[in-house]
């Protein structure tokens, strides 16, 4: 038989290996699910910051979306074969980068919502 360092009768150690079969084996199709809505989700943003700042002409910030973003992706990839949501020292450079996203999104808004607001009035 075939055995790894983590191989027990009991199956009470080791996983799937993967950030979007983990979920689905413990939490069914949901968890999977919602591991594919961030995964759509942050490509969604990533998309339209690189092209935001891309057209605004500002590009030290387009670089960051797309080194921030690109950071991502190579971790979306690299899920298929391995998980390490559960480590610290990983899951805090993936939720770090997703906030880096999220804040440099709203800034995008802000300067949408100010370019509105003075042409308009």
């Amino acid at each position: 038989m075939d055995r790894t360092i983590i191989s027990t009768n009991n199956a009470d150690r080791g996983n799937a290996h993967s950030e979007y079969l983990g979920p689905l084996a413990e939490q069914g199709m949901l968890g999977m699910l919602i591991m594919l809505a961030l995964l759509w989700w942050a490509s969604d943003m990533g998309f339209r910051l690189v092209q935001h700042f891309k057209a605004t002409g500002n590009r030290e910030q387009m670089l960051w979306a797309l080194a921030v973003y690109l950071g991502l992706m190579t971790y979306f990839i690299h899920g298929v074969l391995n998980n390490y949501l559960d480590t610290d020292k990983a899951s805090a450079l993936f939720w770090g980068f997703l906030a880096i996203l999220v804040a440099m999104d709203l800034q995008r808004k802000r300067q949408v919502n100010s370019a509105v607001s003075s042409a308009g009035g």
